[in-house]
């Protein structure tokens, strides 16, 4: 199985223009789904992946963290059910769960701008 990226400790990397050092190993291992597909189909994705790998990963997980990193971007608050079947598929395998999400923007700004848009089109309208 080939990952889609990897990296080892003190690997020099940038980003923005600046130039960093790794502080940690890591490999990747997408699903090579979308954006557009559901969290839950990415996940059972890998997790077809790696069953087959099963004895591996436990040997691996001896000395490595292994997990699911899960990033997303929304535009409104973030809600989302981890399905049973693929958690208890993952805890089989010694997987891990991490979320990290981020917000777009600050939508209270958005509707101060959209109610002063809206204010001034009235005013207009007089």
């Amino acid at each position: 199985m080939e990952p889609n990226d990897v990296w080892k400790l003190g690997d020099p990397f940038e980003r923005n223009g600046r130039s960093f050092l790794r502080r940690g190993s890591q490999w990747k291992l997408g699903s090579g789904l979308t954006d557009q597909d559901t969290l839950s189909d990415h996940l059972s994705e890998l997790l077809k992946r790696l069953e087959p790998q099963r004895e591996g990963l436990l040997r691996v997980k001896e000395k490595f963290r292994t997990q699911f990193v899960c990033v997303g971007y929304y535009y409104q608050s973030f809600s989302w059910e981890l399905d049973f079947d693929l958690q208890r598929r993952a805890t089989a395998l010694g997987i891990e769960f991490w979320f990290d999400t981020y917000s777009f923007g600050d939508h209270h700004e958005e509707m101060v701008e959209l109610r002063e848009q809206l204010e001034v089109l009235r005013n207009t309208e007089k």
